[in-house]
């Protein structure tokens, strides 16, 4: 089953006020309720195109699939590209940030850098 997995983008983008920041950022203060509470079952897609912008992100990292048993078995398939993967992985990583002393801090921004130039 596809579903929305707002919470791994908004942890890994630092946001810990969602509904504020949904709601500054111009969303409905229902539709942030909705997000934030992840009971989101469909969308618009102007709406999914104004969270990706926001988010800078794609759909697909909006979106994980869990697959249910008797559901497609091929590690070849195309979902299996979005499969729900470790819920904590994110949480992880955001903590490890949070914990480097500040002046290694530079040292991780210099590397980060150097891998966006080499995407480029």
């Amino acid at each position: 089953m596809l579903q929305f997995n707002f919470k791994k983008i908004l942890i890994s983008r630092g946001i810990d006020k969602p509904y504020n920041y949904l709601t500054e950022a111009g969303f409905s203060s229902r539709l942030a309720t909705i997000i934030t509470k992840s009971e989101m079952r469909t969308m618009r897609l102007d709406t999914l195109e104004r969270l990706c912008e926001l988010l800078n992100c794609t759909p697909n990292d909006l979106l994980e699939w869990h697959p249910a048993a008797g559901d497609i078995n091929n590690e070849k398939h195309a979902l299996f590209a979005i499969r729900a993967k470790d819920p904590e992985q994110t949480v992880r990583l955001t903590k490890m940030l949070n914990d480097i002393p500040l002046d290694k801090l530079k040292e991780v921004e210099e590397f980060i850098k150097e891998q966006q130039q080499r995407e480029e």
